[in-house]
């Protein structure tokens, strides 16, 4: 009960670092915090939203939909990274509408457009679910000839990864 308690104040805490420290290390949304973090999904800092709806989700998935309708205005103000787990969540749920749509949104991540890190964090998700089509690969293509190493390497690897797939 004193680590409720204890948890509870930590939650409605004004500081940023502590609320985020606290919601990185959480593994289960307690039902006397689910009010405060389910707050957090209507807009906050980029990273505690994210981590909020992440972990929400995770301990209520039953009610995932809510927290992705309750979330889905901070796609495009918040950071590419809660972006994509939102899509991410999006296409998992088996019942949250307009799966090709987010897969296309999320695919997009995948482009030039975006910097070496939010590319690398959709190729991840693409590649576990092993998403391929033209523009996944054009995508990848170009990753492969882009000056950031990492990148390049991550992407020869999925590249080398794919092509028995694309072969059948």
């Amino acid at each position: 009960k004193d680590n409720l308690l204890l948890l509870s104040k930590v939650a409605k805490n004004e500081d940023v670092k502590v609320v985020n420290a606290l919601l990185n290390k959480m593994t289960y949304v307690p039902i006397n915090l689910k009010g405060t973090l389910e707050k957090y999904l209507k807009g906050y800092y980029a990273g505690i939203s994210e981590s909020a709806l992440r972990n929400l989700c995770s301990s209520y998935s039953g009610e995932t939909g809510k927290y992705l309708d309750l979330s889905q205005n901070l796609i495009n103000e918040s950071s590419d990274s809660f972006a994509i787990q939102w899509y991410l969540l999006a296409l998992i749920d088996k019942e949250y509408p307009n799966k090709k749509e987010n897969l296309d949104k999320l695919i997009n991540y995948t482009s030039a457009n975006y910097n070496f890190n939010t590319r690398m964090e959709a190729f991840e998700i693409l590649k576990k679910f092993k998403v391929v089509n033209d523009k996944v690969l054009f995508n990848l293509e170009d990753a492969y000839t882009h000056y950031n190493w990492r990148l390049k390497k991550f992407a020869k690897a999925y590249l080398t990864s794919i092509t028995p797939q694309l072969t059948k």
